[in-house]
């Protein structure tokens, strides 16, 4: 982009998962376990990992790399935070997954995973509703 002149590049896709799976022989890539939202029975709760797969696209011209931080937060409190940096290697459209090992969640609320180039004029977000539900109980049988 020339000075002045506002930047295509967007966010195509952000989204958290379980696991992330890359078909190397078709460059494909599978998110297993879509993180929507979380109902555990208590807190802390123990992620062992967690995969955010962002999907970048530009117009022809614009630049090859797009660089920004990534982050997690629980209502507002900083979980996480992973610098991201990409390149479309000439190509329209790019990605990155970041892998966020060991996250504990310590309570109910909004779980955000936020992406936001470094001059603050791109970014896009997912939200995981993490709730607390009553304990279940085992079912017992008549005899």
């Amino acid at each position: 982009c020339k000075s002045g002149e506002v930047s295509m590049t967007r966010v195509k896709f952000l989204a958290c998962c379980r696991t992330t799976l890359i078909d190397r022989f078709r460059n494909s890539v599978s998110l297993i376990e879509l993180l929507e939202e979380l109902q555990v029975e208590g807190f802390p709760v123990f992620l062992p990992e967690v995969s955010v797969v962002i999907l970048f696209e530009r117009e022809s011209g614009e630049p090859e790399e797009i660089t920004g931080m990534l982050s997690l937060t629980l209502s507002g409190v900083m979980l996480a935070e992973r610098r991201v940096q990409s390149s479309f290697a000439g190509v329209r459209r790019c990605r990155n997954i970041v892998f966020i090992q060991g996250l504990v969640i310590t309570a109910p609320g909004p779980l955000v995973a936020k992406f936001e180039n470094e001059t603050g004029t791109l970014s896009s977000s997912w939200t995981i509703d993490v709730q607390q539900h009553a304990r279940m109980t085992e079912p017992t049988l008549g005899v």
